[in-house]
């Protein structure tokens, strides 16, 4: 049989079931479909995600960590290596050509947050007065912790828009007192929104 009897007889086949040939035709087209919107909807979060860690990093940052951090259960768990200390951090700056700037952070298990009778647990994150320049992360309202506040250990925190809502319902909470377990601070600017950060927020 040649190949043109062969596509007749086909043709023939597909006619005569009409009901299987309209049900197969779709099948195609829905798996084509779905294959494309997987594809198209792939290479969006793909991109969102490139543009939240430029957001983060520029391409001359680097990040170093101490030993291993293991993350379960959407919490952090302490390293269980030896910390960097700041004299390392330090070195390693003045050891290397080109390093202008670096902020140190550390990022601790969930605490309560407390403002009059509000709380949420979160990880709080200690950094340094550098952090507003090489972490890219600014305030919407107050200011960023100064060097002095840093070097003095002053109680100032910075703190997310997500525990603005919770806590102060929204309004400007700048000035207020809070508690961090049962340690007081009080709130020197809020942190502009930002989907992920390197601290894991």
């Amino acid at each position: 049989m040649n190949r043109y009897k062969i596509i007749e007889s086909s043709f023939r086949i597909l006619r005569r079931n009409k009901l299987n040939t309209f049900f197969m035709i779709l099948g195609v087209v829905i798996g084509i479909a779905a294959l494309s919107l997987t594809f198209s909807l792939g290479k969006s979060a793909e991109k969102q995600i490139t543009e939240k860690v430029k957001k983060l990093f520029s391409e001359n940052n680097i990040l170093i960590t101490s030993g291993r951090v293991e993350l379960g259960s959407g919490r952090s768990s302490e390293s269980s290596f030896a910390n960097l200390k700041i004299e390392d951090i330090e070195a390693i700056a003045n050891d290397i050509p080109g390093i202008t700037m670096f902020d140190v952070f550390q990022v601790t298990p969930e605490r309560d947050v407390i403002s009059g009778n509000k709380n949420i647990s979160t990880a709080i994150n200690g950094g340094t007065a550098e952090g507003e320049l090489v972490m890219r992360r600014s305030v919407t309202s107050g200011e960023y912790f100064t060097k002095a506040e840093e070097k003095s250990s002053a109680r100032v925190a910075l703190i997310g828009t997500k525990i603005v809502k919770k806590l102060f319902e929204g309004s400007d909470p700048v000035g207020s007192q809070i508690r961090i377990g049962t340690v007081p601070f009080t709130v020197k600017g809020v942190l502009e929104e930002r989907g992920i950060d390197p601290h894991g927020t």
